[in-house]
């Protein structure tokens, strides 16, 4: 009898084949899963670190506006008597701002009469746009391909401008800066310094508005990127294809504004090659793959031994039937096995479906006991869950959890006007935007009515710019009108804030001061944030 017709042989491959064939399929869908869950988590956080890049940018822009602003107050540069000393001032401004790549005072025709480092001095830059421009007001552009080009300085990113003008507002001169790329790589470099988790090769980029790179790559610098990129005031995030032929994760944040400066148009770009993003699903493959090679091999083993159980009945009577033709006087077992197996078969298949039945009601039990009806949030049930596991996490490894408790401004009007199934959809609305702004570590709650809670954890280190950014990201995102069938309506939200366990060591008083500082957010005029023993935010939708 050739062995591949035995049963105990063919029992053993089948269970080797179904453990391969198990392993392989497990090892899709869950690849699958992963793959669109890691590119939404890296996403979102190459969009979050762009957003910091722009807004930090932006703001350092506006602090070196501020300086130059002080140092033209200077009654040395004002008074435009003493041009030797102007100079000196200059030069030492220059010096403590190394990123400064020109820095120069012209009178009021446009030529210059001091510089920092001494270039330029007795030129004319008249036609120059930051001259022009800045004989009105306040400057900040693009460096001029002119400036550049004259002074032998291809470095410059930005070009500042301020009027001086005397007692009577007549205009005495201008007061000119530019800045060099080393300004922004330095920004860049201490952002990266100062986030934790960096994603293996993630790079930034700068882009003009006609997407030619301003910072980046040597062999992208200067060069006009043709991507598809959506200019949003909101970060997001994509999928797309380089001129170097790979494939990119790409996080986009637009242009922001910082106190009276608009910005320059600027996009920045977070990008993380599509293969190492990729990398952790990809061994986890190959590791489900391993297993299950491993796995077969065993249950191939265990299903010759069961087999060999199986068929015994048979052997007996096979051997009986061997000796009863060579003549001995044997009695012919009955069998009993198949009918045994077949019993066994049908009681453990019962008994399969009777605890995957009950394992089903449990599960369906459990959610309805853990999730808000309405809105499918989690309901206070899950979060007294919820703050055990994390307070014993901080407990154990340190850290800190950020409590935001939200509240709908002017709800109850919706529903007076329209009912309260338009009232049900606008909080199941509220409730997926508020998912939306969280995170995969944070927990949004609903505690009834139109109040919502948002928990943070957080490790180690300073949280407050980050929580900063996460409410305004709600905010923001309450500006777009709620869709009630051919209706639209606007809606805000108010935010107060707490940090456990910076301001209280029992939770519950945490709760408190967040609640409390929700009612300063609403008395200070609602659609803002306040957070307890911080200065408080005004921004304001709209």
């Amino acid at each position: 009898m050739s062995i591949l017709t035995s049963l105990r042989t063919r029992f053993a491959l089948i269970a080797a084949l179904l453990i391969i064939s198990l392993s392989w399929v497990f090892g899709v869908l869950i690849s699958e899963a992963s793959f669109n869950r890691l590119r939404e988590n890296i996403g979102s956080e190459l969009a979050s670190s762009a957003f910091l890049m722009i807004e930090r940018l932006d703001r350092d822009m506006a602090e070196r506006a501020q300086n130059l602003r002080l140092l033209k107050r200077l009654e040395t540069v004002r008074s435009f008597d003493d041009i030797d000393n102007a100079r000196a001032l200059l030069k030492q401004f220059q010096e403590q701002f190394v990123d400064i790549a020109w820095l120069g005072l012209m009178d009021a025709t446009g030529v210059v009469l001091a510089s920092g480092n001494g270039q330029l001095e007795g030129t004319s830059i008249e036609r120059l746009p930051v001259f022009l421009n800045a004989r009105q007001a306040l400057f900040i552009g693009p460096s001029h391909e002119t400036m550049q080009s004259s002074t032998k300085m291809n470095n410059n990113l930005v070009e500042i401008g301020l009027p001086i003008r005397d007692d009577q507002d007549r205009l005495q001169g201008v007061l000119v800066c530019y800045l060099s790329r080393a300004w922004a790589e330095w920004v860049r470099r201490s952002l990266l310094e100062s986030t934790p988790g960096i994603l293996d090769g993630q790079e930034f980029l700068i882009l003009g508005k006609d997407q030619t790179v301003q910072l980046g790559p040597s062999e992208l610098l200067g060069h006009r990127l043709n991507l598809e990129i959506q200019r949003t005031d909101h970060e997001s995030w994509s999928v797309q294809k380089w001129p170097d032929g790979r494939e990119y994760l790409i996080g986009v944040a637009g242009n922001s504004s910082h106190q009276n400066y608009q910005g320059l148009g600027w996009t920045v770009l977070a990008r993380q090659p599509l293969d190492k993003a990729y990398a952790p699903v990809r061994a986890m493959q190959e590791e489900i793959l391993h297993w299950g090679v491993v796995l077969s091999l065993f249950f191939a083993g265990l299903g010759w031994l069961l087999a060999g159980l199986i068929t015994q009945p048979l052997d007996r009577i096979a051997s009986a039937a061997k000796r009863i033709a060579a003549g001995e006087k044997v009695a012919i077992p009955e069998l009993y096995g198949s009918s045994e197996v077949q019993s066994l078969s049908q009681a453990i298949h019962q008994l399969v479906q009777s605890l995957s039945s009950q394992q089903h009601e449990l599960g369906a039990m459990k959610n309805i006991a853990y999730c808000d009806t309405l809105t499918g949030l989690a309901n206070r049930a899950a979060l007294e869950g919820y703050l055990a596991k994390v307070e014993q996490r901080i407990h154990n490894q340190g850290g800190s959890l950020f409590v935001l408790c939200l509240d709908l401004d002017e709800f109850k009007p919706i529903n007076d006007r329209l009912g309260h199934a338009a009232g049900d959809l606008v909080l199941q609305e509220a409730a997926r935007r508020l998912q939306h702004c969280s995170r995969d570590t944070d927990l949004v709650v609903r505690l009834g009515g139109d109040e919502f809670l948002m928990l943070l954890p957080f490790p180690t280190g300073a949280v407050q710019g980050i929580v900063n950014g996460i409410a305004q990201h709600v905010i923001d995102t309450f500006e777009a009108p709620f869709q009630l069938g051919h209706e639209s309506i606007r809606l805000s939200c108010s935010i107060g804030g707490a940090m456990w366990p910076r301001d209280a060591m029992n939770m519950d008083e945490v709760f408190k001061l967040a609640d409390q500082a929700l009612y300063c957010a609403k008395r200070q005029g609602k659609n803002r944030m306040h957070f307890h023993q911080v200065q408080p935010m005004t921004s304001k939708a709209g």
